[in-house]
This record gives structure tokens, C-alpha cells and sequence, in this order.
């Protein structure tokens, strides 16, 4: 499943797995709370990892890429 989220610091949207929103295991697409602010993982490529980085888990990239952001949406895979 893909989160639709808009992130607070510069208004930015992006599509990303649910596995990037912290704390977050809908069970649906609309078990989400669009007033909320949710921690959100960007990604790794903040840090300047490039391609040939090993992919890893969203909850191993560390606090420093966490960012305040609001779920507009979930569709699925």
C-alpha cells in the first residue's frame, strides 16, 4: 500500500510506501486521519546515498530523516 503525503516543511507531495509513515499499519485505504501529522521518512537520498547503496528499511534510516507530514491519501500496489 502507497501513502499520497504532503510534507509540512515546504509543501512537497510525495507517493510513498506505507512502511516509510512512522508507527503507522492501515487496514484499509481510508484508515488514515487526514488532519493528522504523521512522522515520515523522505529517504535515504536526503543523505546523499546514491543507487548503489543497499536498500534498507525505512526504520533503519535513522530520526534525522523523519519530517512532519499529512496523509492525503492510500491506494494500493
Amino acid at each position: 500500500m502507497y501513502a499520497f503525503v504532503r510534507f509540512l516543511e515546504d509543501n512537497v507531495c510525495y507517493a510513498l510506501p506505507v512502511s516509510c509513515v512512522r508507527d503507522f499499519s492501515p487496514r484499509s485505504r481510508l484508515d488514515f486521519d487526514n488532519q493528522k501529522v504523521y512522522a515520515v521518512y523522505r529517504g535515504p537520498e536526503e543523505l546523499g546515498a546514491g543507487p548503489e547503496s543497499p536498500p534498507r528499511a525505512p526504520r533503519d534510516w535513522g530520526a534525522l530523516l523523519l519530517h512532519k507530514a499529512q496523509i492525503l491519501a492510500l491506494a494500493e500496489t
